[in-house]
Protein backbone atom coordinates (compact mmCIF):
# COMPACT_ATOMS: atom_id res chain seq x y z
CA UNK A 1 0.00 0.00 0.00
CA UNK A 2 1.87 3.38 -1.31
CA UNK A 3 2.33 5.68 1.62
CA UNK A 4 0.48 9.37 1.72
CA UNK A 5 3.01 11.94 1.66
CA UNK A 6 1.89 15.39 3.22
CA UNK A 7 3.55 19.09 3.21
CA UNK A 8 2.32 21.49 5.36
CA UNK A 9 2.71 24.92 4.13
CA UNK A 10 2.56 28.67 5.74
CA UNK A 11 0.00 30.88 5.05
CA UNK A 12 1.39 34.08 3.19
CA UNK A 13 -0.14 35.92 6.10
CA UNK A 14 2.52 34.22 8.85
CA UNK A 15 5.54 35.81 7.02
CA UNK A 16 6.64 39.30 7.15
CA UNK A 17 6.40 41.31 4.50
CA UNK A 18 7.42 44.26 5.75
CA UNK A 19 10.76 41.98 5.73
CA UNK A 20 9.79 41.54 2.15
CA UNK A 21 9.43 37.66 3.58
CA UNK A 22 7.61 35.65 1.20
CA UNK A 23 6.52 31.31 1.77
CA UNK A 24 9.09 29.40 -0.04
CA UNK A 25 7.21 27.03 -2.37
CA UNK A 26 9.95 25.75 -3.54
CA UNK A 27 11.60 22.04 -3.50
CA UNK A 28 14.43 23.46 -1.17
CA UNK A 29 13.19 24.87 1.72
CA UNK A 30 9.38 24.31 1.15
CA UNK A 31 6.90 25.78 4.15
CA UNK A 32 9.45 28.47 5.83
CA UNK A 33 9.13 32.08 5.46
CA UNK A 34 11.91 33.33 3.11
CA UNK A 35 13.51 36.78 1.92
CA UNK A 36 16.27 35.02 -0.64
CA UNK A 37 17.26 31.97 -2.38
CA UNK A 38 20.25 33.76 -4.23
CA UNK A 39 22.66 37.07 -2.96
CA UNK A 40 21.11 38.80 -6.48
CA UNK A 41 17.35 38.73 -4.85
CA UNK A 42 19.15 40.43 -1.71
CA UNK A 43 20.97 43.04 -3.37
CA UNK A 44 18.19 44.06 -5.26
CA UNK A 45 16.05 44.25 -2.49
CA UNK A 46 18.62 45.81 -0.14
CA UNK A 47 21.35 46.84 -1.93
CA UNK A 48 24.79 46.15 -0.18
CA UNK A 49 23.58 46.84 3.40
CA UNK A 50 21.99 42.77 3.19
CA UNK A 51 23.37 41.61 0.11
CA UNK A 52 23.87 38.10 1.42
CA UNK A 53 21.26 35.35 1.12
CA UNK A 54 22.46 33.06 4.57
CA UNK A 55 21.40 29.55 4.99
CA UNK A 56 17.90 30.53 6.59
CA UNK A 57 17.26 32.23 2.91
CA UNK A 58 17.06 35.52 4.75
CA UNK A 59 19.36 38.79 3.71
CA UNK A 60 22.03 39.46 5.99
CA UNK A 61 25.01 42.01 5.53
CA UNK A 62 27.83 39.03 4.71
CA UNK A 63 27.87 34.92 4.85
CA UNK A 64 29.35 31.89 3.46
CA UNK A 65 30.56 28.83 4.22
CA UNK A 66 33.79 29.83 5.32
CA UNK A 67 35.00 32.82 7.05
CA UNK A 68 37.40 33.36 4.23
CA UNK A 69 34.73 32.84 1.69
CA UNK A 70 32.27 35.70 3.84
CA UNK A 71 35.01 38.24 3.89
CA UNK A 72 35.74 38.27 0.53
CA UNK A 73 32.66 38.56 -0.83
CA UNK A 74 31.02 40.99 1.53
CA UNK A 75 33.72 43.23 3.51
CA UNK A 76 36.13 45.59 2.33
CA UNK A 77 37.89 48.60 3.87
CA UNK A 78 37.77 48.96 7.46
CA UNK A 79 35.16 46.35 7.97
CA UNK A 80 36.55 43.60 6.11
CA UNK A 81 36.04 40.52 8.31
CA UNK A 82 32.65 38.76 8.61
CA UNK A 83 32.12 38.15 12.14
CA UNK A 84 30.09 34.60 10.97
CA UNK A 85 27.94 34.87 14.33
CA UNK A 86 26.22 37.89 14.17
CA UNK A 87 26.76 37.93 10.33
CA UNK A 88 27.95 41.50 9.96
CA UNK A 89 31.23 43.06 8.40
CA UNK A 90 33.41 43.74 11.35
CA UNK A 91 36.63 45.24 11.52
CA UNK A 92 38.71 41.64 12.93
CA UNK A 93 37.98 38.78 14.94
CA UNK A 94 40.22 37.28 17.66
CA UNK A 95 40.74 34.14 15.54
CA UNK A 96 43.80 36.16 13.23
CA UNK A 97 45.16 37.55 16.44
CA UNK A 98 48.28 35.14 16.42
CA UNK A 99 48.93 36.11 12.67
CA UNK A 100 48.39 39.82 12.48
CA UNK A 101 46.18 39.29 9.72
CA UNK A 102 43.17 42.03 10.66
CA UNK A 103 45.17 44.11 13.69
CA UNK A 104 49.01 43.88 12.70
CA UNK A 105 50.73 46.46 10.60
CA UNK A 106 51.37 46.06 6.54
CA UNK A 107 54.76 46.06 5.21
CA UNK A 108 54.60 45.68 1.32
CA UNK A 109 51.54 44.01 1.08
CA UNK A 110 52.00 41.62 4.16
CA UNK A 111 50.51 41.94 7.37
CA UNK A 112 53.28 41.55 10.39
CA UNK A 113 51.35 40.66 13.86
CA UNK A 114 54.58 42.06 15.76
CA UNK A 115 52.97 45.89 16.55
CA UNK A 116 51.55 45.31 19.65
CA UNK A 117 47.76 45.32 18.49
CA UNK A 118 44.95 42.80 18.87
CA UNK A 119 41.47 41.99 18.38
CA UNK A 120 38.54 42.50 20.89
CA UNK A 121 36.87 39.71 20.87
CA UNK A 122 34.04 41.38 22.53
CA UNK A 123 33.80 44.56 20.29
CA UNK A 124 35.59 42.83 17.09
CA UNK A 125 38.02 46.20 17.24
CA UNK A 126 41.80 46.60 16.75
CA UNK A 127 43.00 47.68 20.60
CA UNK A 128 46.45 47.93 21.84
CA UNK A 129 47.73 45.09 23.58
CA UNK A 130 47.88 41.35 22.34
CA UNK A 131 46.99 37.64 23.20
CA UNK A 132 50.52 36.02 21.82
CA UNK A 133 53.82 36.49 21.95
CA UNK A 134 54.16 36.94 18.19
CA UNK A 135 51.95 39.93 18.01
CA UNK A 136 55.00 41.78 20.48
CA UNK A 137 58.69 42.96 19.63
CA UNK A 138 58.01 45.89 16.93
CA UNK A 139 57.26 48.89 17.58
CA UNK A 140 54.13 50.78 15.59
CA UNK A 141 56.71 53.08 14.11
CA UNK A 142 59.99 51.12 14.05
CA UNK A 143 62.12 53.93 12.16
CA UNK A 144 62.97 50.90 9.51
CA UNK A 145 61.66 48.89 7.29
CA UNK A 146 59.09 45.63 8.90
CA UNK A 147 61.87 43.21 8.10
CA UNK A 148 64.14 44.50 10.32
CA UNK A 149 62.15 43.16 13.11
CA UNK A 150 61.76 39.65 11.06
CA UNK A 151 65.62 39.91 10.80
CA UNK A 152 67.40 37.85 14.10
CA UNK A 153 69.98 40.45 14.27
CA UNK A 154 66.96 43.35 13.06
CA UNK A 155 67.72 46.75 15.01
CA UNK A 156 64.54 48.02 15.71
CA UNK A 157 62.54 45.33 18.11
CA UNK A 158 61.94 45.84 21.34
CA UNK A 159 63.61 43.44 23.33
CA UNK A 160 61.76 44.01 26.61
CA UNK A 161 58.81 43.96 25.21
CA UNK A 162 59.08 40.29 23.19
CA UNK A 163 56.46 38.39 25.18
CA UNK A 164 52.96 38.72 26.03
CA UNK A 165 50.98 38.64 29.32
CA UNK A 166 47.44 38.62 27.73
CA UNK A 167 46.19 39.20 31.54
CA UNK A 168 47.56 42.86 31.65
CA UNK A 169 45.35 45.91 31.36
CA UNK A 170 48.10 48.56 31.22
CA UNK A 171 51.51 48.28 28.67
CA UNK A 172 54.47 50.25 29.09
CA UNK A 173 54.27 53.56 25.85
CA UNK A 174 50.36 53.18 25.83
CA UNK A 175 48.44 55.30 27.94
CA UNK A 176 45.15 53.99 28.65
CA UNK A 177 43.93 50.71 29.30
CA UNK A 178 45.04 47.32 26.67
CA UNK A 179 44.10 44.06 26.63
CA UNK A 180 47.03 42.32 27.47
CA UNK A 181 50.81 43.98 27.57
CA UNK A 182 53.96 42.75 25.50
CA UNK A 183 56.84 42.69 28.76
CA UNK A 184 60.05 41.27 28.89
CA UNK A 185 59.12 38.22 30.43
CA UNK A 186 56.72 35.83 31.41
CA UNK A 187 58.79 32.50 32.23
CA UNK A 188 62.50 32.23 33.20
CA UNK A 189 64.04 31.04 30.32
CA UNK A 190 62.49 34.58 28.62
CA UNK A 191 65.26 35.76 30.24
CA UNK A 192 68.24 34.17 28.93
CA UNK A 193 70.43 36.83 26.33
CA UNK A 194 69.21 36.27 22.28
CA UNK A 195 72.10 34.41 20.81
CA UNK A 196 73.49 36.26 17.73
CA UNK A 197 72.91 34.20 14.33
CA UNK A 198 69.37 32.73 16.02
CA UNK A 199 65.86 33.26 16.05
CA UNK A 200 65.61 33.35 19.43
CA UNK A 201 64.58 36.50 21.37
CA UNK A 202 64.64 36.08 24.98
CA UNK A 203 65.34 38.46 27.56
CA UNK A 204 67.24 41.70 26.91
CA UNK A 205 69.89 41.58 23.71
CA UNK A 206 72.93 40.00 24.36
CA UNK A 207 76.28 39.23 22.94
CA UNK A 208 76.57 35.57 22.60
CA UNK A 209 78.39 34.15 19.47
CA UNK A 210 76.80 31.08 18.27
CA UNK A 211 76.77 28.28 20.31
CA UNK A 212 77.74 29.49 23.42
CA UNK A 213 75.78 29.12 26.49
CA UNK A 214 72.63 31.52 26.71
CA UNK A 215 71.86 31.54 30.87
CA UNK A 216 72.97 34.96 32.29
CA UNK A 217 71.81 33.83 35.61
CA UNK A 218 68.35 36.09 35.72
CA UNK A 219 64.82 35.20 36.70
CA UNK A 220 61.11 36.52 35.63
CA UNK A 221 59.57 38.31 38.70
CA UNK A 222 55.83 38.27 38.60
CA UNK A 223 54.65 40.85 41.14
CA UNK A 224 51.25 42.29 41.76
CA UNK A 225 50.27 45.38 39.09
CA UNK A 226 51.79 47.67 40.83
CA UNK A 227 55.33 46.22 41.01
CA UNK A 228 57.38 48.01 38.50
CA UNK A 229 59.37 44.64 38.33
CA UNK A 230 56.50 42.94 37.23
CA UNK A 231 57.16 40.69 33.93
CA UNK A 232 60.85 42.09 34.09
CA UNK A 233 63.87 39.91 34.08
CA UNK A 234 66.01 40.36 36.99
CA UNK A 235 68.66 38.75 39.11
CA UNK A 236 67.40 37.73 42.69
CA UNK A 237 63.82 38.67 45.02
CA UNK A 238 63.52 40.30 48.17
CA UNK A 239 61.48 38.65 50.80
CA UNK A 240 62.56 39.98 53.79
CA UNK A 241 64.15 43.74 53.96
CA UNK A 242 67.20 44.86 55.52
CA UNK A 243 65.22 46.54 58.75
CA UNK A 244 67.25 49.65 58.51
CA UNK A 245 67.38 52.09 55.27
CA UNK A 246 65.37 49.11 53.99
CA UNK A 247 66.51 49.85 50.55
CA UNK A 248 68.12 46.23 50.38
CA UNK A 249 68.39 42.58 51.56
CA UNK A 250 70.21 39.28 51.75
CA UNK A 251 69.89 36.98 48.67
CA UNK A 252 70.96 33.22 47.81
CA UNK A 253 71.32 34.73 44.10
CA UNK A 254 73.74 37.50 44.80
CA UNK A 255 76.70 35.39 45.64
CA UNK A 256 80.26 37.53 46.07
CA UNK A 257 82.49 38.98 43.54
CA UNK A 258 86.24 38.72 43.54
CA UNK A 259 85.86 42.78 45.37
CA UNK A 260 83.11 41.25 48.12
CA UNK A 261 79.95 40.20 48.74
CA UNK A 262 76.70 41.38 47.74
CA UNK A 263 73.17 42.10 48.31
CA UNK A 264 69.76 42.43 46.78
CA UNK A 265 68.94 45.85 45.70
CA UNK A 266 65.17 46.55 47.09
CA UNK A 267 64.01 48.82 43.70
CA UNK A 268 65.94 47.04 41.11
CA UNK A 269 65.91 43.41 42.62
CA UNK A 270 69.50 43.66 40.97
CA UNK A 271 72.72 41.97 42.59
CA UNK A 272 74.97 44.74 43.93
CA UNK A 273 77.29 45.87 46.35
CA UNK A 274 76.26 48.06 49.40
CA UNK A 275 76.20 51.95 49.09
CA UNK A 276 76.48 55.35 50.91
CA UNK A 277 74.20 55.52 53.93
CA UNK A 278 73.73 51.24 54.52
CA UNK A 279 74.82 49.54 57.55
CA UNK A 280 78.36 47.37 56.91
CA UNK A 281 81.12 45.56 59.12
CA UNK A 282 83.99 45.45 56.41
CA UNK A 283 85.04 48.17 53.51
CA UNK A 284 84.36 45.29 50.90
CA UNK A 285 80.87 45.01 51.56
CA UNK A 286 80.72 48.46 50.00
CA UNK A 287 81.13 49.78 46.28
CA UNK A 288 77.86 50.63 44.87
CA UNK A 289 77.27 54.00 43.32
CA UNK A 290 74.87 55.88 45.50
CA UNK A 291 72.03 57.97 42.89
CA UNK A 292 72.47 61.13 43.71
CA UNK A 293 76.18 61.69 44.65
CA UNK A 294 79.11 62.31 41.70
CA UNK A 295 81.47 60.41 44.31
CA UNK A 296 83.71 57.70 43.41
CA UNK A 297 82.33 54.57 45.59
CA UNK A 298 85.61 52.65 45.24
CA UNK A 299 88.80 53.45 45.91
CA UNK A 300 92.57 52.58 45.02
CA UNK A 301 92.22 49.34 46.18
CA UNK A 302 89.10 47.95 44.26
CA UNK A 303 86.93 48.22 47.25
CA UNK A 304 84.58 50.61 49.10
CA UNK A 305 84.61 52.11 52.16
CA UNK A 306 82.96 51.11 55.67
CA UNK A 307 83.09 54.30 58.14
CA UNK A 308 82.70 53.29 61.69
CA UNK A 309 83.62 56.78 62.93
CA UNK A 310 83.14 60.38 60.75
CA UNK A 311 82.26 63.81 61.93
CA UNK A 312 82.22 64.18 65.34
CA UNK A 313 78.40 66.37 64.79
CA UNK A 314 76.86 63.31 64.77
CA UNK A 315 73.84 62.30 67.05
CA UNK A 316 76.42 59.44 68.42
CA UNK A 317 79.33 60.42 71.04
CA UNK A 318 82.74 60.44 69.39
CA UNK A 319 80.99 60.70 65.78
CA UNK A 320 80.64 56.69 65.48
CA UNK A 321 78.35 55.61 62.96
CA UNK A 322 76.26 53.28 65.34
CA UNK A 323 75.99 53.66 69.32
CA UNK A 324 77.30 50.83 70.16
CA UNK A 325 80.31 51.83 68.02
CA UNK A 326 79.95 47.73 66.54
CA UNK A 327 78.96 48.94 62.88
CA UNK A 328 79.77 51.33 60.06
CA UNK A 329 78.26 52.63 57.22
CA UNK A 330 78.76 52.69 53.62
CA UNK A 331 80.33 55.72 52.65
CA UNK A 332 81.68 57.82 49.00
CA UNK A 333 85.18 58.98 48.63
CA UNK A 334 84.91 62.58 48.32
CA UNK A 335 86.95 65.73 47.54
CA UNK A 336 86.54 69.32 46.66
CA UNK A 337 85.48 68.24 43.20
CA UNK A 338 82.73 66.07 43.54
CA UNK A 339 78.98 66.16 44.66
CA UNK A 340 77.98 64.45 48.26
CA UNK A 341 74.43 62.73 47.84
CA UNK A 342 71.82 65.23 49.24
CA UNK A 343 72.01 65.19 53.18
CA UNK A 344 75.53 63.79 53.14
CA UNK A 345 79.02 66.13 53.91
CA UNK A 346 82.61 65.28 52.85
CA UNK A 347 84.31 65.24 56.07
CA UNK A 348 86.91 62.97 57.47
CA UNK A 349 86.21 59.27 58.28
CA UNK A 350 87.37 56.15 59.78
CA UNK A 351 86.78 52.43 59.04
CA UNK A 352 86.80 49.22 61.40
CA UNK A 353 90.61 48.49 61.38
CA UNK A 354 91.65 52.72 62.05
CA UNK A 355 91.85 53.24 58.35
CA UNK A 356 91.00 56.69 56.91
Amino acid sequence: MRGLQRQLRLPAADCNAGLNETCDTSTTTPGKCVQCHTNTDCQNAFGASAGACDDTGHCVQCWGKTQAAASHDFCSGGLSECNLATKTCVQCIADHNATGEDCGISSGGTMYAQDARTCNADTYMCVAGCQFDSQCGCPHLSGGPESDCLNPDGTHRRPDQEHCDPRRTTMAGVTGPTLGACVQCTDNTHCEYKIVGTTQYSGVYGTFAHGDTNSNGKICHLGSSLDPNNHKCVQCECTALDGDTNTICDSPSCGPTASGPRVCDAATLMCRHKHQGEQCLEDNECGAAYPTSTCNAVGGGGTGFCAFRGNPDTPYVGGYCAADKGTGRCADFCDDICHCASGSACHPASDGSGNS
